[in-house]
């Protein structure tokens, strides 16, 4: 707990700024991307959901709100999206000019609908854990709308951090991907309880038993979904 109040401390010291605020908020989205294919290294997410929510407690206005959830997803999306200039290498002499509008432009778009996210989550009359349900219910919604809004586009959808795990992978039959990604972000959200920001601005820390309950969870899900592969039938295959 020690470890956490220096690095709670320490982040809400470089959220004082807004400029520092911000590319913090880049970093941790460029972080949260990790977690996806091909890296797969699913803790990122984690320790991205976590610092997020954190500097969302540091806000005191909308505007304030909302450009740290388009910084977030500045950074998400384009760290996740870089694939999309690779068609402009077809002829690099005729297209690169649009290479930085295709990776930054396209991005900072998409950024929009974690802002929305962060401004509405501000907004809400909530503190605590139901400030962590309603994190985690808002960026599912816009993951949904994202999905479908001007014809869709579902690319990094937080559940997609499972596709290494065929156990986690068997919840999307109860719930679809959206519900893997709600429980995702919901438990992965889940650590930044154990500190709260007084209006004190002083950082107070509580105790780890929820955080516990809700990654055990997790782990259930998981092996309720290894037990289904094991006692699944192919005779039909």
């Amino acid at each position: 707990m020690k470890i956490i109040n220096i690095t709670a401390s320490f982040l809400y010291y470089l959220s004082q700024r807004r400029d520092r605020k911000y590319a913090i908020a880049f970093i941790l989205g460029i972080l949260l991307t990790l977690a996806f294919p091909p890296v797969y290294f699913v803790p990122c997410a984690i320790i991205a959901f976590t610092f997020f929510l954190w500097q969302m407690e540091t806000c005191k206005t909308f505007d304030d709100s909302f450009w740290l959830g388009w910084w977030f997803g500045w950074g998400f999306f384009t760290s996740g999206l870089y694939w999309i200039s690779f068609a402009l290498l077809t002829d690099i002499d005729k297209f690169k000019w649009l290479m930085p509008f295709a990776i930054f432009g396209i991005s900072a778009v998409m950024a929009i609908y974690t802002a929305l996210v962060s401004l509405i989550v501000y907004a809400l009359p909530v503190k605590g854990y139901k400030k962590i349900v309603a994190f985690a219910i808002t960026w599912t919604v816009f993951e949904m709308v994202r999905g479908h809004l001007f014809t869709g586009f579902p690319w990094n959808l937080v559940g997609y951090i499972w596709t290494s795990s065929n156990g986690m992978l068997q919840f999307t039959s109860l719930t679809g991907i959206w519900g893997l990604s709600f429980i995702t972000v919901l438990v992965f959200s889940m650590p930044s309880i154990l500190i709260k920001i007084k209006k004190s601005d002083k950082i107070k820390s509580r105790k780890p038993k929820i955080v516990l309950i809700y990654f055990a969870i997790l782990g259930g899900i998981w092996i309720w979904g290894i037990n289904r592969i094991d006692n699944a039938s192919n005779d039909n295959i």
